[in-house]
């Protein structure tokens, strides 16, 4: 099971705002558990940076930006650094922490946090990351959805319905989005799947032309579905899942794609033992490669991601746990123990610079070496266990379409509407889309207005006696 610190990183990706390259490079966002999201100016010049020997970093800098340390072998790290961090944002996360997580979209820049508590209903959020602050564009309830992410390389949303079991759906924003959360039409829903197995989470794959996103269950004989939603040059989306349904009770946890679709990873806990995985899918074949671990040495999951390879320029999946970092090569398993400084999340950036985030909540950076294993820097873990017996199934179809789904229409031009604009007087029901629909439609509203207020007053007029 996952076990979350007081304080711990949900999110650390670059922004992908390459704009001024004489000053930074990249910008890193960072969102807290606490609620705050942060900015930090990344410099590819290793200039920027003061490096030195952990055992020379004076006391006194310790209440500076960085808070540096030893990372998981002994490195370099940064004293000093030229950046600030800057808070942008702030949200109020709901209680179980357990399900609040966060994925980024550089093509759009935008924000997605599943797990924020919005006029006290659990919901997920999407913000639009802006250079100084982020907007929030759009709310949704968590009581409707079981899980979320975007939609690759396009302005769009899939989620799990929770009252349709087996089914996706996909939902596209406008070509310009609204700066703040303002009122908007609601976009035309797709439908894709068949109701019948239930799936409980969804990650996408950002850079995948065979796969879009992934989806898996909490059943006790769970499933892995891959999906891809296309146009096949017809006016109708069509669909298609591969799914591999297990033969054995096993329980799924931290599944996400490689950078290229072309591997997921994932941890899998039966009741012998617990692995980590990583399947390569190619050509309607599956390479399994299932590292067993040592459940005393595992201990509790923080936080699983895929990141630069500590030996060479490929990437790896990471687990990170309350006693150690794993690193699955694709053939082994690398293992740091005891680290000296309790992680929550890290990122490595173009192969670089290493930037993680402490259970202080403490930003920290290293130049990420490579492990030694004669030296006992590190151990490797070689022992796999025989490929899951899994049944697999390949589903099609044409997606369904749905519109209209609303709780207020505007009182001008009648179009549905979600988060409208709404008169303040709570004894007005009217709503609206636009400014200028309600302008337009302010003749006929005070018409009417004025002769429900002129029979009011008509109640109220006391006869002359006389």
């Amino acid at each position: 099971m996952f076990s979350r610190p007081k304080k711990w990183a949900v999110l650390l990706e670059p922004l992908g705002l390459k704009t001024d390259a004489t000053h930074h490079d990249d910008v890193l966002l960072c969102v807290m558990n606490d609620g705050s999201v942060f900015y930090y100016v990344i410099f590819k010049d290793f200039n920027n940076y003061l490096y030195v020997s952990p055992n020379k970093i004076p006391q006194s800098d310790a209440t500076e930006n960085f808070s540096l340390y030893q990372f998981i072998y002994p490195i370099d790290v940064v004293a000093y650094s030229r950046s600030e961090i800057k808070c942008v944002g702030c949200f109020t996360p709901i209680s179980d922490q357990q399900k609040l997580h966060a994925c980024y979209s550089p093509e759009n820049q935008l924000l997605m946090i599943f797990g924020v508590l919005y006029e006290n209903v659990p919901s997920f959020a999407i913000y639009k990351m802006r250079k100084d602050c982020m907007d929030l564009i759009l709310v949704d309830s968590m009581i409707g959805n079981l899980d979320a992410c975007f939609y690759p390389n396009i302005n769009g949303v899939i989620s799990l319905p929770r009252s349709m079991p087996g089914i996706v759906s996909v939902f596209h924003f406008p070509n310009e989005l609204p700066r703040g959360l303002n009122h908007r039409y609601i976009p035309k829903l797709v439908f894709a799947g068949f109701k019948a197995r239930r799936s409980s989470h969804i990650v996408s794959c950002r850079n995948s032309a065979r796969f879009h996103f992934a989806s898996w269950s909490d059943d006790p004989i769970p499933h892995i579905s891959l999906w891809r939603v296309f146009n096949d040059q017809n006016p109708y989306l069509h669909w298609m899942e591969i799914s591999f349904e297990f033969t054995i009770p096993a329980l799924i946890q931290g599944l996400s794609f490689d950078n290229i679709g072309r591997c997921i990873g994932f941890i899998l806990v039966t009741n012998d033992d617990t692995s980590i995985c990583v399947w390569e899918y190619d050509k309607d074949q599956s390479n399994q490669v299932n590292i067993i671990m040592d459940p005393i040495q595992f201990g509790k999951i923080i936080c699983t991601k895929w990141d630069c390879s500590t030996s060479g320029n490929s990437q790896s999946f990471y687990v990170l746990t309350t006693t150690s970092l794993f690193e699955h090569t694709g053939t082994s398993v690398l293992v740091w123990n005891n680290p000296n400084s309790a992680i929550t999340n890290f990122i490595t950036y173009e192969n670089k610079i290493r930037f993680y985030v402490s259970t202080e909540g403490i930003l920290r950076v290293m130049r990420p070496q490579l492990p030694n294993i004669n030296i006992g820097e590190v151990s490797e873990i070689t022992e796999k266990r025989p490929s899951l017996p899994y049944v697999k199934a390949i589903s099609k179809g044409k997606c369904d379409t749905a519109s209209g789904f609303h709780m207020h229409r505007c009182a001008n031009c009648k179009k549905p509407l979600i988060h409208p604009l709404i008169c303040r007087d709570k004894q007005i029901e009217n709503c609206y889309c636009t400014l200028e629909c309600q302008k337009e439609h302010w003749p006929v509203f005070a018409a009417v207005q004025t002769s429900v207020a002129t029979d009011k007053i008509k109640r109220f007029i006391i006869p002359d006696s006389r």
